[in-house]
């Protein structure tokens, strides 16, 4: 399957849904290819100047990765823009200048392992997410998995708090989520750090003792023998284990609330299996009413003018410390 990527906004301001062959912006009917040629802009009849090598859609660079697609936003895909912008001034109702298309944009500055900050394209996604990524390779996060369902859950507190709240390390696990903790082992919990990519995994509970767990324990089925959850900075988590897949994707909607969009996958073979994936479904919702809960707490409590800062657990939030660590480093560096 060939994967591109554009903006969705049009050169002349708004933004244009995908049809069968073309994108057609439904503000002002300027239409592109699905190569991002400028193939119809209308009622410009007397404009002067108008370059049609500069109104194209400018592409960006976009990879696959398992079953995840990456798009870049901060420079251009490598395309020829020739190629890419290439309708005469006789297809579109304007007067072409003749003009050299413009450059492409530069990319954002670098954060903690950048995805390009001295070049105009990315590194392979491979690359930036490192050995991180081979990890998570290797726990089966492939494109075999099915696709399940979508959740959004929208939580009072900055997007920064939930980001804590998944990065500690297991730490408030056995006194948040009683139910998630009888199904791992918590004293296999480990945490790694690769570049951007911080690592907490530990065993399932029946890993311990009965390595095949028993069809009526639903927790062992869901968690299965181990769990991985990767977070891949600043606001990207994927989490495998037993048969399931999830990723959160955490936005700010302010300062005191954010919205988290949760994909969940499952292997191939239980995705008609209904009873199974609504009790794993409740269960994973459950541990999200838990989280939502725990983090407006800590949010009140960080807008108190009692609040101060306190200490890191060594043993348990190395990976909150690295998520802080890259977010300073963003946030100094002009």
């Amino acid at each position: 399957m060939e994967v591109a990527s554009m903006p969705g906004d049009c050169a002349e301001g708004s933004q244009a849904p995908a049809v069968t062959s073309c994108f057609a912006c439904p503000y002002h009917g300027w239409t592109y290819d699905l190569t991002g040629k400028l193939i119809k802009a209308t009622r410009l009849t007397g404009i002067e100047n108008f370059d049609v090598k500069k109104n194209g859609l400018r592409p960006l660079a976009v990879e696959q990765w398992g079953p995840f697609i990456f798009c870049h936003l901060g420079g251009g895909s490598g395309d020829d823009d020739e190629a890419r912008n290439g309708s005469s001034s006789e297809d579109i109702d304007a007067h072409n200048g003749g003009a050299d298309p413009p450059p492409p944009l530069p990319p954002p500055a670098g954060r903690c392992t950048s995805m390009g900050k001295q070049s105009l394209l990315p590194p392979p996604v491979s690359e930036w997410l490192g050995e991180g990524g081979r990890r998570m390779a290797s726990a089966r996060i492939d494109t075999s998995l099915r696709f399940i369902t979508r959740r959004e859950y929208r939580i009072a507190c900055n997007w920064k708090v939930f980001c804590d709240n998944y990065l500690d390390g297991g730490y408030h696990v056995p006194f948040a989520h009683p139910a998630l903790a009888d199904g791992v082992d918590m004293k296999s919990y480990e945490t790694t750090i690769h570049g951007s990519v911080s690592l907490q995994t530990v065993g399932g509970a029946s890993a311990s003792s009965d390595p095949v767990p028993s069809p009526g324990a639903v927790a062992d089925r869901r968690l299965g023998n181990s769990a991985m959850y990767a977070f891949v900075y600043p606001n990207f988590m994927v989490n495998r284990y037993g048969p399931w897949l999830d990723t959160n994707w955490v936005t700010p909607t302010g300062p005191d609330s954010c919205v988290v969009v949760f994909d969940y996958y499952l292997e191939p073979e239980l995705a008609n299996d209904a009873k199974f994936i609504a009790e794993s479904l409740a269960a994973s919702d459950l541990v999200q009413k838990e989280d939502m809960w725990l983090c407006g707490k800590v949010q009140r409590g960080i807008e108190s003018p009692g609040y101060g800062a306190g200490r890191y657990a060594p043993s348990m939030e190395a990976a909150m410390y690295h998520f802080h660590k890259c977010l300073w480093e963003d946030i100094s560096t002009p």
